[in-house]
Parts: structure tokens; sequence; C-alpha cells
């Protein structure tokens, strides 16, 4: 869904806060709702986005929340003339492999999945309307505290509890 969970936000915008500059170029890939953008703006940072399903950026009005809005596969997209980006409830989308190459060839990073969480793509309406994102499936529906460690070395845990992780790379 292009809405996340609330849990953890606090210690994720704490963390951005506290080890971000406010000129640094950020990415927010997969911004659903843009759910990043209205947390971080507020406190003075511009971000761009990169969303997979037009759908979203149209009924969620994104353009309006971010500098620059992408129709795009972050597996293709130019993340080079980025500082910081984040992967909020995306990685879960991914087979482990691409994710596992995705984070090699970023820097830092803050990553956001739910754990034990299996989904196929979805079918809603939003203000009359009609969404249909096939790139909503869990590919990596299996997630848990412990298999994010091992099949991503290089995050550290920044907060978890049973249903939630965030987890940072900071090169």
């Amino acid at each position: 869904m292009p809405h996340s969970y609330s849990l953890g936000k606090p210690e994720a915008v704490d963390y951005i806060l506290k080890n971000v500059s406010k000129k640094a170029k950020i990415l927010d890939v997969g911004p659903g709702v843009g759910t990043y953008s209205d947390l971080l703006t507020p406190h003075g940072y511009v971000l761009d986005g990169v969303e997979i399903y037009m759908g979203y950026i149209k009924a969620y009005d994104l353009h309006n929340k971010y500098r620059l809005v992408f129709c795009d596969d972050i597996m293709t997209f130019n993340t080079s003339r980025y500082n910081f980006i984040i992967l909020g409830d995306v990685l879960e989308h991914l087979e482990e492999k691409d994710a596992q190459s995705l984070l090699g060839r970023i820097g830092r990073c803050l990553v956001a999945v739910p754990y034990l969480c299996p989904q196929s793509g979805v079918e809603f309406e939003h203000e009359g309307i009609k969404l249909v994102n096939p790139h909503e499936e869990h590919k990596q529906a299996d997630l848990t505290p412990e298999n994010m460690l091992t099949r991503y070395p290089a995050l550290k845990e920044l907060w978890r509890d049973e249903q939630y992780g965030y987890y940072v790379k900071e090169k």
C-alpha cells in the first residue's frame, strides 16, 4: 500500500535531523503518499522522489510534495547525485539479489521494512481514482530482524519492534 506504518517514524526523523544536513540532496524511493516529505519538509529538507507507479504520483499529488518526482524503477535509476536515500517500504518489493545490488550501489541511506508481511499487488480506490499497482507485491515476505542483518550486512539497526524495523547504512 502507499501508506507505511507509523511505527518508528519519530526515531527515523530524529536520526535524519541529527545526521543529515538540510543541504543534502535526498531521494525518497517509493514515496507512496509522500510520508517522508510530510515529515521532513517542515524541518527545512527538500526531497526528490522516484515512484515506480504513476497512479500514486497523480493520486497523491506528489509533484506538490517533492522538488522533482520521477516515474522510474529504482533498479535502473541513477542515484549518484544524491547524498542520502530513503528506502521506506521498498526492499520487501525486490528480490533479495536485487535489493543487495541496490544497497551495494548507493551510499548513505535509511531503510524501513515490515516483518513477515506477505502481500500481492493491490487494487483500491482513492478519492474516486482506481489504483491497480502490481509493484506492491512483497518478494521478501519473510523478512525478520535476524535475516535483515544477515542478508544486508552493510545495514545497522536503528529501531525495531515485532512488526517493523528501521536500518541505516552510513557509507
